[in-house]
C-alpha cells in the first residue's frame, strides 16, 4: 500500500498551500519572460499573418489587457504603500492558516523587554 495514502488530509492542505507559495515565483518568472519574447517576437515579425504586428507600435494585444487590469489595481485600488499592509480579505485567506501549521514554532519569554526601546531584532 501506497505510504502516501495514509497522510492525513489536514497535513495534505499544509502542504498544497506551502508548494502554492513557493511557486509564485517560477510562475511569476515564467510570465515575465514569456511577456518579454513576445514582444520581442511582435517586434521582429515572427508573428507574419498576425494582425498583431500591425499594431505592435501601439502595445502588444495578448499582454495589454493584463497590463491595464494591473495599472488600475496599482493605482486606484491598491492601498497598501499608504496603509503599510495589504487588505483584511487577503490576510484572512484559509491558505494562510494552513502554511502556518505547516512551520510549528513555538515561542518561548526569556525576559521582558522594553516596551519605549522600539523594535528588537529577531536574534535578541
Amino acid at each position: 500500500m501506497c505510504v502516501g495514502l495514509k497522510v492525513p488530509m489536514n497535513r495534505r492542505r499544509q502542504t498544497a498551500a506551502v508548494l502554492a507559495f513557493m511557486c509564485i515565483l517560477p510562475i511569476s518568472l515564467g510570465c515575465y519572460f514569456l511577456t518579454a519574447w513576445l514582444f520581442y517576437a511582435s517586434y521582429y515579425n515572427y508573428f507574419p499573418y498576425s494582425i498583431v504586428t500591425h499594431y505592435s507600435g501601439v502595445a502588444f494585444p495578448y499582454t495589454l489587457i493584463p497590463l491595464v487590469v494591473y495599472i488600475v489595481w496599482l493605482v486606484w485600488i491598491d492601498k497598501a504603500p499608504q496603509t503599510g499592509s495589504r487588505t483584511a480579505s487577503f490576510r484572512k485567506w484559509g491558505m494562510w492558516n494552513h502554511f502556518r501549521d505547516y512551520f510549528p514554532i513555538d515561542l518561548h519569554k526569556t525576559t521582558d523587554l522594553d516596551p519605549k526601546a522600539g523594535e528588537y531584532p529577531p536574534f535578541v
